[in-house]
């Protein structure tokens, strides 16, 4: 009777623990933001369901989510939301997966201010993944509004911004582009428009004013020098085609 006993109780802490994770997860519709919702913050994918900094910081605040930043280990050092974990967007393309449950309520942000963790997210719910969303306004709206983060505290003065807007004539809307800084490993993301123009807008730490920036969509690539506080234009035209050269027969 005694073991019996035992083993309801057992049962019912474990029930009782089970059903807490659950309502911990549960993310509430009006925390959602509609896909159609105006693009304040950039296009959105269908296939991943977007959060609000609001109410992802009150997730941050009682726990039941994994905040993963998918911007690269230099600028997770320099700073990130309190609590997340550094998985760059290459490692989950290239197979990392977090160490959870299928079912762990997973919060994924990046910078720009969506766009690499969407694709983070469409990736890990491929993989099963099935409580998977997107910071909708990204990383530094979550700091502009004061909400927790961690890092160096000389982050602010190592932070500088440049943008980059252009066009990729030939493209198909959504192709990714992809601007970075090789040495640090440093990188931001956007996507081609219906239009086929793109913008983006690079907040880089630890940069000197003239260090390549490679800027790269499909089979196309340029590179151009960083200017911190300044906007240039970027043309992404097709790859140049080498010609034959013709000889005389001897």
């Amino acid at each position: 009777m005694r073991r019996r006993w035992i083993l309801l109780c057992c049962l019912l802490v474990v029930a009782g623990c089970k059903k807490h994770r659950e309502e911990a997860s549960a993310v509430p519709e009006q925390a959602l933001i509609p896909t159609t919702a105006p693009e304040e913050f950039g296009p959105r994918s269908a296939d991943v369901q977007y959060i609000s900094v609001d109410f992802a910081k009150a997730f941050s605040e009682r726990g039941g989510a994994l905040f993963i930043d998918v911007r690269g280990d230099h600028v997770f050092d320099m700073e990130h939301i309190r609590g997340a974990v550094s998985m760059p967007l290459q490692d989950i393309l290239n197979g990392r997966l977090p160490d959870v449950p299928k079912d762990t309520l997973i919060i994924a942000y990046c910078g720009c201010p969506h766009s690499m963790s969407s694709a983070a997210a469409e990736y890990l719910q491929k993989r099963g993944f099935t409580n998977v969303y997107v910071l909708d306004e990204g990383f530094y709206e979550w700091k502009e509004r004061g909400y927790p983060v961690e890092g160096r505290a000389d982050a602010d003065q190592q932070l500088q911004r440049m943008s980059i807007v252009g066009q990729a004539p030939g493209l198909a809307p959504g192709t990714p582009v992809y601007a970075s800084e090789p040495r640090t490993g440093q990188l931001e993301a956007s996507e081609i428009r219906d239009d086929g123009t793109y913008e983006m807008h690079l907040p880089f730490y630890g940069l000197a004013a003239g260090v390549t920036i490679e800027v790269s969509a499909g089979d196309r690539s340029a590179v151009v020098p960083f200017a911190p506080g300044v906007t240039v234009q970027v043309t992404l035209g097709p790859p140049a085609v080498p010609t034959a050269k013709s000889g005389k027969s001897r």
